[in-house]
């Protein structure tokens, strides 16, 4: 049995509710993101990556009882030889909904490009390379769901309530776009194009 756990996905898709839910377990320790988030990483490249990638590779094969949420990680290819490993996803327009919502507009051409490019790559991770999948609809309405998805990990201390999912996510911002139609007719046109196409993955 493997006593580490493995989880990421592109940013803004649930990662900090499901490390705090994890991380109720008694037994095991989950952290979001520990060493940085992906915005991090991309301002570090100066880092000897391969050094780092190492580092994160000994923990998770030496570490017990320890999982990240991290959506950071993604970029690291140690990541596919992990034998406990899960792929968080949200639909990608609910994603660029939520940069919109917290980004300057002068990011958001680069985020939308990035959220489809790495899509892409999802799509051929969850069908090719023995990835399990939670979706982040599910995880933040169905207790059952999580709690199905906490025993696929291999937590078996734990066992979550309903009132957990009223830990909304993301409430601590002012949402100034509620749903994609709110955007300007260029910008709902440019997300709809460039990711409807991954909305049912």
């Amino acid at each position: 049995m493997c006593h580490s756990i493995l989880i990421t996905g592109y940013g803004r898709s649930g990662t900090a509710f499901l490390a705090n839910a994890l991380n109720k377990s008694k037994q095991w320790s989950v952290f979001h993101e520990p060493r940085g988030n992906a915005d991090d990483l991309g301002r570090k490249m100066k880092v000897d990556m391969r050094l780092e990638e190492e580092s994160r590779e000994t923990i998770f094969r030496e570490t017990k009882y320890y999982g990240e949420v991290n959506s950071y990680l993604r970029y690291w290819t140690f990541i596919h030889d992990h034998p406990n490993k899960f792929l968080l996803l949200r639909n990608p327009l609910d994603i660029f909904l939520s940069v919109c919502n917290r980004k300057d507009i002068s990011l958001w051409d680069f985020y939308l490009r990035d959220i489809e490019s790495w899509y892409k790559v999802f799509l051929r991770w969850k069908d090719y390379d023995g990835w399990e999948v939670i979706y982040f609809d599910q995880i933040t309405t169905n207790i059952d769901y999580l709690n199905s998805i906490i025993k696929q990990t291999g937590i078996t201390d734990l066992t979550l309530k309903s009132k957990i999912l009223n830990n909304k996510v993301n409430t601590n911002r002012t949402i100034r776009y509620s749903n994609i139609t709110r955007l300007s007719y260029k910008w709902q046109r440019l997300a709809e194009n460039r990711l409807e196409q991954f909305e049912d993955i």
